[in-house]
């Protein structure tokens, strides 16, 4: 389930602070549905058999970096995967290459058939297995432009690599990790 909160700790690596912040606003794009809105409580990303034909599912997710003072060091999106046999002719445990991708322009209701190209630059990406966590690493420099120029965050675009892949993620919660040094 997405927590809607910006979750905060101090570390005991000196003046570092770690700021984990869930999506302020998030989407599912259907491709089976191309005309609806999807805001479930859970994201997906992949591809899935509907009706004896493929069809793709990506999420668009948001986060509000307004909040974070100081230098940043690092920054990385930390996605949970879950697995629910009942879902299991859908989800697939299998490994899974997914794309992060920067968002170009604003979106507010999205859906398949107003939503897909909203991703530009290719910005990242992981291999994702069973339930678990798993990292999109050296998000730095783009978190580091949103704040000089907050106009321009409009999240990312989630998708597989391979979309003519039949394998399906649920991801659980996702969260946009940043390492800062307080000034």
């Amino acid at each position: 389930m997405l927590i809607l909160a910006i979750l905060s700790a101090s570390n005991a690596l000196g003046d570092t602070t770690i700021a984990k912040l869930a999506p302020v606003k998030y989407a599912v794009l259907n491709e089976y549905l191309p005309d609806s809105v999807f805001m479930p409580l859970e994201l997906y990303v992949g591809t899935f058999n509907a009706g004896g034909s493929a069809k793709k599912a990506r999420s668009l997710v948001l986060f509000d970096t307004s909040k974070i003072r100081g230098e940043i060091v690092n920054a990385y999106l930390e996605i949970n995967l879950k697995f629910q046999e009942e879902y299991s002719s859908y989800i697939k445990k299998d490994s899974y290459e997914i794309e992060a991708l920067k968002a170009v322009q604003a979106w507010d209701k999205a859906k398949w058939s107003n939503g897909n190209s909203l991703g530009s630059d290719r910005i990242g990406g992981a291999v994702l297995g069973d339930a678990g966590q798993y990292n999109i690493q050296n998000l730095g420099s783009l978190v580091i432009g949103w704040r000089a120029s907050p106009e321009t965050n409009y999240g990312l675009l989630l998708k597989g690599a391979s979309e003519s892949v039949e394998i399906l993620k649920q991801i659980d919660s996702i969260y946009l990790v940043i390492e800062y040094e307080e000034s």
